[in-house]
């Protein structure tokens, strides 16, 4: 039987969601310095507001800077001095920085590549530069079969496309087992097993609260680990082998 793993990429395997804390603790600090007593509150209302456009609008280019920019506005602070600082330090540090690794999920993917009944995918939404930087940079080229970046617009991945998608590009039949590894239920794993894959949630702290959601599945078609950190070969090949029979 052939075995299809289709990975998210921000979080999952590369690190990005400190990039998006340290340019807001860097906006905040620049800007609200006579609120320090708030900063914590300040952090926490943008990135609700970020959280609440990305389900309204989908990812799009410069979506956080205005994001930035609404909420300045909102406490009156905003001045064109604030918003090329924004866009200087945006392309700096978030557009064109470079990506970590997060090694031990790394490590499993690159282990499963070497499977020959396996075939590693990434799955991912944001802007399309973006995201295919990103690859580049953390150089995962070598170890996937292919990527499919959803357009920027979109908030939903679709996996029953992409399924049909591999299954017709890789010659495979039904019997082929579908994995989704991801950090966000909403996004990750709730529509990958209505799409018929199977899941596996990797936790992590990222805060993004806004991607949580409560829904009934059924836990046989589902595996958690409590830390991204603690993901390992052997888990993998527990539920592989646990989802086969």
């Amino acid at each position: 039987m052939s075995v299809v793993i289709v990975w998210d990429l921000d979080d999952t395997l590369i690190e990005t969601g400190y990039k998006y804390q340290e340019f807001i603790n860097q906006f905040v600090s620049q800007y609200f310095k006579g609120d320090a007593f708030k900063f914590d509150e300040h952090i926490n209302a943008i990135k609700k507001l970020d959280g609440q456009r990305v389900l309204e609008f989908g990812f799009k280019p410069n979506r956080l800077i205005e994001s930035m920019l609404m909420y300045a506005y909102k406490h009156d602070l905003y001045t064109i001095d604030m918003e090329n600082w924004l866009r200087t330090y945006y392309n700096i540090f978030i557009k064109y920085g470079s990506y970590n690794l997060i090694l031990n999920v790394y490590d499993v993917l690159v282990a499963a590549n070497k499977w020959d009944y396996t075939y590693n995918y990434i799955l991912t939404s944001g802007v399309k530069e973006m995201q295919t930087k990103k690859i580049n940079y953390a150089q995962l080229n070598d170890y996937i079969d292919g990527v499919e970046i959803i357009e920027h617009f979109k908030t939903k991945k679709d996996f029953k496309d992409i399924k049909k998608k591999i299954i017709k590009e890789e010659c495979l039949d039904d019997s082929t087992l579908f994995i989704s590894v991801g950090n966000s239920l909403k996004s990750d794993i709730y529509p990958a097993i209505e799409a018929g894959f199977y899941g596996i949630f990797l936790e992590t702290d990222n805060n993004a609260t806004f991607y949580d959601v409560e829904k009934k599945i059924d836990y046989s078609y589902f595996y958690t680990s409590t830390n991204r950190e603690d993901f390992k070969l052997d888990d993998l090949q527990d539920v592989i082998e646990f989802w086969q029979k």
